[in-house]
């Protein structure tokens, strides 16, 4: 065996070594923690999660607001203003406001983090099962964000522009987009409120034990 085959043989097990030690003290950590955990109260731990749920749909929502006031048009970070009585400039301050909207549920999300995966450890993967139709609710939202501010874009390419307007795609994504509270016909707002009562209750019924 040549020396950089023994090199190479050795770097191996070095790096396996590694893994395995890394594993065993992750585990070791992972009970630690979980004897910790057990003695810090199930309320809470619940009582924070509802919390950060009711700002998490709140910031959502306010995604959601077809009114976007003037105060919100900003030129985003990095960008030379432009003439705000321009195209470029009115959709230059949406983009803005759409950035300074989605940071909002950014901030929501890295607050929620945190006690979600405590969640996991006291409860196992309850709670984060019942957030997941939410988080993709999100994702969809997201999309359409990203697509009305294409569509919008007066330098978008026209063949670009036809795509994002083509029949039913530009219906489809106003649907995602817009929406207020209590709307029964919309959707987007039916799923994400079911989705919230479902964990509320859960967590609830936590808060009670």
């Amino acid at each position: 065996m040549s020396c950089v085959e023994i090199v190479g043989v050795l770097k191996d097990i070095v790096i396996t070594g590694c893994a395995v030690t890394g594993a065993v003290v992750a585990v070791q950590g992972l009970r630690s923690w979980k004897v910790q955990l057990r003695g810090k109260s199930t309320y809470e731990l619940a009582k924070g999660l509802l919390g950060e749920l009711y700002k998490y749909r709140d910031a959502v929502r306010t995604v959601r607001n077809p009114f976007i006031s003037s105060h919100e048009f900003e030129t985003p970070e990095g960008e030379v203003p432009a003439d705000p009585n321009s195209n470029a400039g009115r959709h230059q301050g949406k983009v803005g406001a759409y950035m300074a909207r989605w940071r909002g549920v950014q901030e929501s999300r890295a607050r929620f983090y945190p006690e979600i995966i405590e969640s996991k450890v006291l409860w196992g993967d309850e709670f984060e099962g019942l957030m997941k139709p939410l988080f993709e609710l999100e994702n969809k939202l997201f999309r359409a964000v990203q697509d009305e501010l294409r569509a919008t874009n007066p330098e978008l390419p026209s063949a670009d522009r036809e795509w994002l307007f083509k029949e039913g795609k530009s219906q489809e994504r106003h649907e995602l987009l817009y929406g207020v509270p209590g709307n029964e016909s919309d959707q987007f707002e039916v799923g994400m409120s079911r989705g919230f009562e479902e964990c509320a209750k859960y967590l609830q019924a936590h808060l009670k034990t």
